[in-house]
């Protein structure tokens, strides 16, 4: 139609000033005019129309144009407004298609919205697990808690303030037997039968299982406490699997470790220390003499550990007291506000199930780790030579002396493995802001590796 408007505008142009010039004309060399026997035949004189000068076939097919075009540019209107309503009706339902959900692998979560998940690790137990970050995209990062028998509830957010949720694709596991982990001890005392045989090498293997169910070649592996030792012990496993170790308050499972912290001989120059271990000590004492059995020395922290193991397994009230007097020796041991000290006389109901399953699963594995089976982890650290290891140590670490960490630096240095350690003025909880500040700058020193990487 637009073709044809154009020829019609065109001819009509061209037509007009024919006619106009033929009119004006036409006196001058009109054969009429100049015809006498035209002008004595006065009847054969006659007025010319417009039809003398136009072909009459020409003249309808121009008639026959224009009524096209009338018709023609209407409809030609119509089409443009309708393809005008597409274009705005496609633009309008593209701007209101609502943003990807959080089930779309890109979104990022922040950890209050974490998504749950449970992981059947064969045997009748499964391990609870919570994802949080970008998983698109985030660096994969395992996080390894203490204690052992603490659990991710136990943090609450916390980890928030070390990992970015844009950065990062965090998983928190309560690891076998712990938190909301089944069955859990933490939930029912009796459930700590489950797990009587449980070892390092076993929860280690949980975290190869959960590397496995989500798909990753590699990760971060971060814990402190108990989390180093259990974080070492899975990166000497399985060193192809670890993209760097972030260890804080180093515990290597050694007896000498071990007799420095659960015997008596070592706080004998600290008063208020030496207090706190014999109110602990007399719990043990006490259920010895009432069996009839040798008198517990409170320097032999094996025979020590094991009567509280048995107090313990019981489950019932003597235990409930057994395991507050022992949450509470090492809960002091490691809290620096007087303000939050607790009290080894009154136990704190909504503290228990907590402390059930920390005294069940130290003694336990420690027992297991130190004289059953002894694992060496310093043996073993040759493994990490292609295993970046940051080490963040503090001074006033009463729970896992820095002497002890300082022997885990010696031995990866020896070993050739990349070594970062940093032994600051802090106490053994993440949360100091020394301490913080130590675990935020490996953090950073670790994604800017993981960038040259990438860039080489």
């Amino acid at each position: 139609f637009i073709l044809l408007y154009r020829h019609e505008a065109s001819s009509v142009i061209m037509t007009t000033p024919n006619v106009t010039t033929t009119t004006q004309a036409a006196p001058k060399s009109s054969p009429i005019e100049n015809s006498p026997a035209q002008i004595e035949d006065a009847p054969l004189i006659r007025h010319l129309s417009m039809g003398d000068y136009f072909d009459e076939n020409e003249f309808k097919r121009r008639e026959q144009r224009q009524t096209l075009l009338q018709r023609g540019l209407p409809l030609l209107g119509i089409i443009l407004l309708a393809v005008i309503g597409i274009i705005l009706a496609i633009s309008s339902r593209e701007s209101s298609t609502p943003a990807p959900s959080p089930s779309r692998p890109h979104d990022i979560v922040q950890i209050k919205d974490a998504n749950e998940h449970m992981l059947d690790i064969g045997g009748g137990l499964s391990l609870w697990y919570r994802t949080w970050g970008d998983r698109a995209t985030g660096i994969p990062v395992l996080f390894v808690h203490g204690g052992p028998g603490n659990a991710i509830s136990d943090y609450g957010h916390t980890n928030a303030n070390f990992f970015e949720a844009d950065k990062y694709f965090v998983v928190e596991v309560d690891q076998r037997g712990t938190g909301k982990s089944q069955p859990s001890v933490r939930e029912d005392c009796r459930n700590s039968r489950f797990y009587t045989d449980i070892s390092i090498d076993k929860m280690s293997h949980d975290f190869e299982l959960l590397r496995e169910e989500l798909g990753f070649e590699k990760w971060l592996v971060f814990g402190g406490s108990w989390g180093s030792t259990l974080s070492l012990d899975y990166g000497t496993r399985y060193p192809q699997r670890c993209l760097g170790l972030i260890l804080r308050g180093v515990y290597l499972n050694t007896v000498p470790e071990f007799d420095d912290v659960f015997s008596r001989a070592p706080y004998a120059e600290n008063k208020k220390r030496l207090r706190e271990f014999d109110t602990w000590f007399e719990m043990a004492a006490r259920e010895v003499k009432e069996a009839g059995e040798p008198p517990l020395d409170p320097n032999d922290a094996e025979r020590f550990f094991r009567i509280y193991e048995r107090m313990i397994e019981r489950c019932d009230r003597k235990a409930d007291s057994a395991i507050w007097h022992w949450h509470v020796f090492e809960t002091n041991l490691m809290e620096e506000d007087p303000k939050k000290l607790l009290d080894p006389s009154k136990i704190v109901l909504e503290k228990l199930p907590e402390a059930t399953s920390v005294a069940f699963f130290e003694s336990r594995l420690f027992l297991h780790g130190t004289f059953e089976d002894p694992v060496d982890l310093l043996d073993r650290v040759d493994r990490l030579k292609h295993t970046p290891t940051w080490v963040c140590q503090g001074h006033r670490d009463e729970v896992c002396p820095e002497r002890y960490a300082q022997k885990l630096v010696d031995a990866l240095e020896d070993a050739g493995v990349p070594t970062r350690p940093k032994f600051i003025d802090a106490g053994h909880e993440a949360t100091d802001p020394v301490m913080e500040k130590c675990l935020k700058n490996a953090l950073d020193e670790f994604t800017k590796s993981i960038a040259y990487d990438k860039n080489n």
